[in-house]
């Protein structure tokens, strides 16, 4: 297992969170074996769900208990700065400044607390909004919807420029849907034009896409954006959850990626019809659960179907999410997914 977010950074977060909700168990003990073995992991990777992004977002949100663990946030800072190829005029694909892997990331990891000044990571992150041609996906996890996402949620004073590149980017991917009986739908990949059974989940399409419009709107102050992504939730949300074409429990292509998708912009937004929602599918959560025994499921890079402890796909994410549901955990990790913090 990697030191990341989706690794064993994900699992000591959770750890945390089961012993700060109280439930003892030797949960401390068991976050702070995970965390000292993801410090000491030799993997070099930099981005939140692939390296030392996804650490320092962990170090930071648990440092506020355990202050000794404070200084390795800064430690990590300085680990991506080395290796992170940001001087490069063009990225050559998603993965250089997506969520999961690249600046999107890493600028939101720096973020987790609340928002800060503009920065490097800031500059390639407008550059990438302004050259739209590079981007090929529209999702929160790969595409253009995490690139907005981070730059809504953690650029404290907008500028100008940085105004305006938010606002062409988000006029750029709401007029990018498909709709398919009354559902508006954003493929995966730009120009695909089937979508008849497209996953509509946290990682791509409509739940992660219209959190960051309605990040965008409220940063921007733009009622008909926010009510543009309130809208295209509620079209989906009215619909069985069978009609997502979601994949199990997790976050990434599952229940509770939608499930916190709609509670964040309930909360941001005060629409009582999306906090139902959320609460309809966290019950389906539960519900899937028991059925599995407790289990959740993935599936690997062969294809196969196999138990996941993982964050994005697995027990830690389930966890993390229904204790921050049910108010047993602050919300503030939700930001390492794109998300506004509950």
């Amino acid at each position: 297992m990697t030191r990341d977010l989706g690794g064993r950074a994900g699992l000591a977060l959770m750890f945390h969170a089961l012993d700060q909700a109280g439930d003892g168990g030797g949960f401390f003990d068991a976050g702070r074996r995970e965390l000292t073995l993801a410090i000491e992991d030799p993997s070099h990777g930099v981005g939140m769900f692939d390296g030392y992004a996804g650490l320092r977002a962990a170090l930071a949100l648990i440092a506020r208990r355990e202050r000794e663990y404070a200084p390795l946030v800064d430690a990590c800072d300085v680990r991506v700065e080395r290796r992170l190829p940001i001087d490069a005029q063009e990225p050559g694909g998603p993965e250089v400044f997506d969520l999961t892997h690249g600046w999107a990331g890493i600028r939101l990891s720096r973020g987790v607390l609340g928002t800060y000044g503009a920065d490097r990571l800031s500059e390639r992150l407008l550059g990438v909004l302004e050259g739209q041609r590079w981007l090929q996906t529209y999702g929160m996890a790969h595409g253009l919807a995490g690139v907005i996402a981070s730059l809504a949620l953690t650029v404290g004073q907008l500028s100008e420029v940085t105004r305006v590149s938010i606002s062409s980017g988000a006029a750029a991917l709401a007029a990018s849907f498909v709709e398919r009986d009354g559902i508006r739908l954003w493929p995966p990949v730009r120009g695909q034009a089937q979508l008849s059974a497209h996953r509509s989940a946290w990682c791509c399409g409509t739940p992660g896409v219209a959190a960051a419009l309605a990040w965008a709107g409220q940063r921007l102050d733009d009622r008909e954006l926010t009510g543009f992504a309130v809208d295209a939730l509620l079209r989906l949300g009215r619909r069985p959850s069978s009609t997502a074409h979601l994949f199990g429990t997790g976050i990434c292509h599952g229940l509770m990626g939608s499930a916190l998708v709609y509670a964040t912009v309930a909360r941001a937004t005060g629409v009582e019809e999306l906090a139902a929602i959320a609460k309809r599918q966290t019950y389906e959560v539960l519900s899937e659960l028991e059925f599995t025994h407790y289990e959740c499921y993935a599936r690997n890079t062969q294809r196969e179907i196999v138990s996941s402890a993982g964050l994005l796909d697995g027990s830690s994410g389930v966890a993390l999410g229904l204790l921050t549901l049910a108010g047993d955990f602050d919300g503030a990790w939700l930001r390492c997914l794109g998300l506004a913090a509950l």
